[in-house]
């Protein structure tokens, strides 16, 4: 094992007790250097194995450490520009230990659920277009299993509503169908928003079509809050997502139907995300859950 993993290390002592330490102040003590506050990022020689150290016991420290662990990763990679691998690796690694830290060690906070009586209760409880969007989002994330973020870049063609089905095709995902929307990113798809606005189900609809008219594309922290409001709890991007597994669970849905429908990619990561969500959805059974 490394002598940095050693107790008594400079670098031990920096991850388990200065939290707040500059980057900067980090690399000296990786390397025992006394650069003044004003030198330049080209005097900071760092080999790829120390950060690597580095990064290592910051992942693997407590909560509060894991949560700062990707400012450090951005600090790295705009500190130490000499050398393009560096960064890269830094970057590649940084995410890898952010992840498996925050699955193994980091408390998970679990998505509330939300009932398939309370989402009818709200359908009926419409006062204006704001909540109508609110509600349709929240429909629409339920039937599909999906996460409020993907409801944002429905096409009109993505959602087909029949007597006894509602079919929700998702565009922008996590990990459904990516590969299909190469261009649902970043300003491409912004500016596809502004000049083809009528395209999107929740976009910019002007006076006269049969569907709300909103001042602006929906916001997703906005629409968390409100829908928190709407339905008296703590709603996350997962809230509804969570509940309609739930539900299907419940009504006898194998896990194979579940992991399908939801775009899980394995039932190891399905089952961690869905604990207690049964036992919090009260055994209600879903009119929503449309098959």
């Amino acid at each position: 094992m490394s002598a940095l993993l050693d107790p008594a290390s400079d670098v031990r002592a920096l991850s388990e007790g200065v939290q707040h330490r500059s980057l900067r102040e980090a690399l000296r003590l990786l390397r025992h250097l006394s650069l003044r506050d004003d030198a330049p990022p080209a005097d900071i020689n760092v080999s790829w194995p120390q950060i690597k150290e580095y990064l290592h016991l910051r992942a693997s420290g407590a909560p509060n450490y894991i949560r700062t662990l990707s400012k450090d990763v951005a600090n790295i990679t705009a500190v130490i520009s000499s050398d393009p691998a560096i960064p890269d690796a830094c970057v590649v690694e940084g995410k890898i230990l952010a992840k498996q830290s925050a699955r193994s060690g980091a408390p998970t906070k679990r998505a509330p659920t939300v009932s398939p009586d309370s989402i009818a209760r709200a359908v009926t409880d419409i006062s204006s277009p704001f909540e109508l969007r609110l509600v349709l989002m929240a429909v629409l994330s339920y039937v599909r299993m999906a996460r409020l973020g993907e409801m944002c870049d429905l096409h009109l063609s993505d959602v087909q509503v029949s007597i006894d089905s509602i079919s929700v095709y998702t565009r922008a995902c996590k990990n459904r169908q990516a590969s299909v929307m190469p261009w649902s990113t970043g300003s491409h798809l912004e500016g596809w928003k502004e000049t083809d606005p009528e395209s999107f189900f929740f976009g910019k609809w002007p006076k006269g079509e049969p569907f709300p008219d909103f001042d602006s594309h929906p916001d997703k922290a906005v629409d968390i809050k409100a829908l928190s409001s709407l339905f008296d709890a703590d709603i996350t991007g997962h809230s509804f997502r969570r509940s309609s597994a739930a539900a299907a669970t419940i009504n006898g849905a194998s896990t194979r139907a579940v992991m399908a429908w939801g775009g899980w990619k394995s039932e190891s990561g399905m089952l961690p995300y869905m604990a207690d969500a049964s036992r919090l959805a009260g055994g209600l059974a879903s009119s929503l859950m449309l098959f």
